[in-house]
């Protein structure tokens, strides 16, 4: 079993491991990739505590969202879903709004740059920032809503009755090209933009939303269906919060599902490495591990100091989220890791 230790402080750890490496090349511009599921079991729902949650009339809905990040290009693209069961006599129900976080000082601006769909009519959905209430579920930062309104939604395209009528949906999947911006626009990746959490809502912070409509034997059924609770066991998202430069300072950030035990694993080597029956995906040996104590439900940064020696620009390090929830019969339940993130100083 693999046991996450305490370490000094950051930016201590920081300066000690820096001025140990060697140099490397520079890597090349990411881009990751996420997914999220929408409904299904353990997900949350505004209508009653149905597991999996329904709309209105018990009517099921879901979707999954895919997203790719190209760090280079800054680009988001998602594409959405809609997964909800088709049944006999009654209308599938279409995917009318779509609910994402962002992660909170990285990204302050987001563009629609494109949108395409599989069949049926023309997407023509628009994009707003801030926050945005999605009923039980809490606010998020982003939000996606078709500009002619419900019954211009996404529909499944196994579907053999849309409620919006014949020709009014949206045939999916459809994509959407993000054109994000801000001053950790360059570093975050997938899982930072999927794993973010909602604010305020009164049953559980979620990773993202959707609301539905036109669904059911009168095609009037509706309601919000959220993502599930407990998507990859202690979900975990990383970013970064200004230059990584040789003098200067960056901000980590991180963020996890409440009650996760965080630890954050760096190391000099891209691995994976091997170690029981775990595989790490980051090399060995580590170079520092910094404990972090349980995730509350919010995002957690620290900031570092990065050493004034020019011999440092160009040098490379792989960061991991490490998380375990801890019951106090057993001890630790649940082990896993979040992708690699890696850092070039510049």
């Amino acid at each position: 079993m693999l046991h996450p230790r305490t370490s000094a402080s950051p930016s201590l750890v920081l300066a000690t491991l820096l001025a140990a490496l060697q140099l490397a090349p520079a890597p090349a511009a990411q881009v990751t990739t996420a997914s999220l599921r929408i409904g299904g079991i353990d997900a949350v729902g505004c209508q009653g505590a149905d597991d999996p949650p329904t709309l209105t009339g018990g009517v099921p809905a879901s979707a999954e969202l895919d997203l790719a990040y190209d760090q280079a290009a800054l680009r988001l693209t998602l594409t959405v879903t809609n997964t909800s069961a088709v049944l006999p006599g009654q209308a599938t129900p279409l995917l009318t709004r779509l609910f994402l976080n962002l992660p909170p000082g990285a990204i302050t601006g987001a563009t629609l740059a494109g949108q395409t769909a599989a069949g049926g009519a023309t997407p023509d959905f628009a994009l707003a920032l801030g926050a945005r209430r999605a009923g039980c579920m809490g606010s998020f930062e982003l939000e996606l809503h078709p500009r002619s309104g419900g019954l211009h939604g996404i529909a499944n395209a196994a579907a053999t009755w849309n409620g919006g009528g014949a020709g009014s949906a949206v045939v999916g999947p459809v994509v959407f090209a993000i054109d994000l911006s801000g001053p950790g626009a360059a570093n975050v990746n997938a899982r930072a933009l999927a794993y973010g959490f909602s604010e305020n809502g009164p049953l559980a912070p979620l990773n993202a939303g959707a609301k539905f409509q036109a669904g059911g034997a009168s095609a009037d059924e509706s309601g919000w269906i959220g993502s599930d609770t407990r998507p990859d066991d202690c979900a975990t998202s990383m970013w970064v919060l200004g230059d990584p430069r040789v003098g200067g300072q960056i901000t980590f950030c991180r963020n996890g599902l409440r009650g996760c035990h965080d630890c954050l694993w760096i190391s000099l080597l891209p691995g994976p490495t091997q170690i029981a029956e775990y595989l790490v995906p980051i090399g060995f040996p580590l170079v520092a591990v910094i404990d972090s104590d349980v995730f509350t439900g919010l995002p957690r940064c620290v900031t570092y100091d990065i050493p004034n020696d020019p011999a440092l620009s160009g040098l490379r390090l792989y960061f991991v989220i490490v998380t375990f929830e801890q019951n106090p019969l057993d001890g630790i339940t649940a082990f896993s890791f979040g992708d690699v993130f890696t850092l070039r100083i510049l």
